[in-house]
């Protein structure tokens, strides 16, 4: 494990956020006073059942644990005696339209609180939108009653009993939008740059995948592609000179088994060469005045890849027969929502992906082909800020490369940050934490730092660019020295 006090600020943090998930089975009232409590229930197909078996018309309230408007009518609404004198004449279904937004979407839910009735066939036949006292909303299902008794069957094109209270939350995001096709998005904005590492060691097997703790929901599609182009300059003697570029190129689909699970396919291609961004990178470091690190003794556009880890290990020379493509990988995910958090605590989930290693360039060696990941994530919203944190554990088919023994696991931590300056833009700032997975040698042994700084924005309804920067802090030898990331994503 990596004994870091970033690592441990991280594992703090991910256990603040994870500090609670709501109920599943909510009840108003206290029940002292002897008047029957009203217990909701979440699965409205069994109460629909169970209202053709009684004949009791059914009660659907649509909310948000983070809804102030809604819990209003938890504490005073539905605690009154005055509602729960009425419990045992309707069935009473709670909807989080974090968690059901397919429903949600069928509905026409647009703002919080809303109760739409329904009589026991399953017709709606009245709705409440916003906060109703105790008196207003008792005399609501009186007369909800009263009409049903005059009228026991739906008439076509029949007036429906309708009231507004005065105070509503509107939703975030409209069904039709980007967000609207996956759950939880009062804790998620548009998510962390989707991108793994870019470090020398840690680019060759699976790392951590950034993800909000969010899923598509049920039928919805989100097809994606991404580009990251990074650079790699250290050097240290005989021990090791590095200087060369990765471009990471990736194309996946995902899918919406259920409002609250999605299976994702990935296909992954790697390729290095030579620096292609080297002028750019030593333009850049005369313009403000940065050390160049060296990289003015070496011939611009230059491919080196040699390492001598010592300790009987083998020296590793690549040259220019071991450009282009030296990964090519298809990953499968399944991500799992656990909640969408509520008015104090985070949206919650996590994720298993395995990975096949289609390509046998010779660069790892030992052990099988499948790499297997676990990861956490969770976020929280702050008005327009988003915190997210994930934290991933990898353990590893293949042990070596190129006969240099590698560790068989790895642990890794995201932090991110999002700024929704704009309804449908975001700026990220986000850390990514890796640790070493070689052995007793320099900087190779250590935790990769990378930061990253991005872009993201909803350029047409459904689809999201998003565009980075990547820089390296901390430890630099065993980190990308720069790279570029683009990426689109569409939901449909």
């Amino acid at each position: 494990m990596i004994r870091s006090s970033r690592l441990l600020f991280h594992v703090v943090l991910t256990g603040f956020l994870w500090a609670a998930v709501p109920a599943a089975v909510r009840g108003a009232g206290d029940g002292e006073s002897g008047i029957p409590l009203i217990h909701f229930s979440q699965d409205l197909p069994a109460a629909l059942a169970a209202a053709l078996e009684s004949g009791k018309p059914v009660v659907v309230m649509f909310g948000a644990a983070w809804c102030p408007n809604c819990r209003k009518m938890d504490e005073e609404t539905f605690a009154s005696p005055e509602i729960r004198g009425l419990a045992d004449r309707f069935l009473w279904v709670h909807i989080d339209i974090d968690r059901n937004v397919t429903l949600v979407r069928s509905y026409g839910v647009r703002a919080v609180p809303q109760a739409y009735f329904l009589d026991s066939q399953g017709n709606r036949r009245g709705q409440t939108v916003g906060t109703l006292g105790p008196s207003e909303f008792r005399g609501y299902l009186e007369e909800f009653l009263d009409r049903l008794e005059k009228e026991p069957q739906e008439i076509p094109g029949g007036q429906q009993l309708n009231k507004t209270g005065p105070e509503q939350t509107a939703l975030i995001y409209t069904p039709g939008g980007y967000r609207g096709l996956s759950i939880c998005f009062s804790h998620v904005g548009y998510g962390p740059l989707r991108m793994e590492s870019q470090s020398p060691f840690q680019v060759l097997r699976l790392g951590l995948i950034p993800r909000a703790p969010s899923t598509l929901t049920r039928g919805q599609r989100e097809v994606r592609t991404a580009e990251t182009w990074s650079n790699t300059f250290s050097h240290k003697g005989d021990e090791y000179f590095l200087d060369f570029e990765i471009l990471d190129s990736t194309v996946s689909l995902a899918y919406g088994l259920s409002d609250v699970l999605q299976i994702e396919v990935e296909f992954q291609n790697r390729s290095r060469f030579g620096g292609a961004m080297d002028g750019f990178i030593q333009g850049f470091h005369d313009l403000f005045n940065l050390d160049q690190n060296g990289r003015k003794d070496f011939p611009r556009g230059d491919f080196q890849f040699r390492l001598n880890p010592g300790s009987g290990r083998p020296s590793i020379s690549l040259d220019g027969g071991d450009k282009g493509s030296f990964s090519q990988n298809v990953l499968l995910t399944l991500q799992h929502n656990v909640t969408c958090g509520g008015l104090h605590t985070p949206a919650f989930s996590y994720a298993v992906t395995g990975r096949i290693d289609l390509d046998d360039s010779g660069d790892l060696n030992g052990g099988g082909n499948v790499d297997l990941g676990i990861s956490v994530s969770a976020s929280r919203a702050f008005g327009k800020w988003y915190a997210y944190e994930t934290l991933a554990f990898s353990r590893f088919g293949k042990n070596g490369f190129r006969g240099i023994p590698l560790r068989d696991h790895q642990f890794s931590s995201l932090t991110a940050i999002e700024w929704r300056y704009r309804a449908n833009m975001s700026l990220l700032l986000q850390y990514l934490l890796s640790a070493g997975v070689v052995d007793d040698f320099g900087p190779f042994s250590k935790p990769s730092n990378e930061i990253n700084l991005g872009w993201k924005g909803e350029i047409a309804k459904g689809t999201v660019l998003e565009a980075g920067l990547i820089e390296n802090i901390v430890t630099f030898d065993n980190s990308p020295d720069f790279g570029f990331h683009l990426g689109l994503s569409h939901r449909f």
